[in-house]
């Protein structure tokens, strides 16, 4: 139990903080862990596991899913579950750009003292 509420501390310290200002600018213990890896981590883990919740339902012609309801499946299937798509996706796209600034600053540092 401690665990599960460990991890639920630290997902909801890395959304306020995502979404509240800059973890880049921030200088809270959390937030150096959310730089760079946990982020891409986090965000990954978070595709997977929708991935790995509604593929199956989909490819099987979605039994368990009352599609047939408008509200159903526009609201609470697509948009819903968009949400969980989009954020971490555009939270990788972040990291992925940070990253490549790191390299560049790093790569032109390398050249510098050699």
């Amino acid at each position: 139990m401690g665990l599960c509420k460990c991890s639920a501390l630290k997902e909801g310290s890395f959304v306020y903080l995502s979404f509240m200002g800059n973890i880049a600018d921030s200088d809270s213990f959390i937030a150096s862990l959310c730089k760079h890896f946990v982020q891409i981590a986090l965000c990954v883990c978070e595709l997977y596991g929708g991935w790995m919740t509604f593929s199956p339902e989909w490819l099987m012609g979605s039994p368990n899913l009352n599609t047939n309801s408008r509200l159903y499946f526009w609201v609470y299937l697509v948009f819903f579950n968009s949400v969980w798509v989009l954020v971490p996706g555009l939270l990788l796209w972040q990291s992925w750009v940070e990253l490549k600034k790191m390299y560049r600053k790093g790569t032109s540092l390398g050249k510098k003292f050699q």
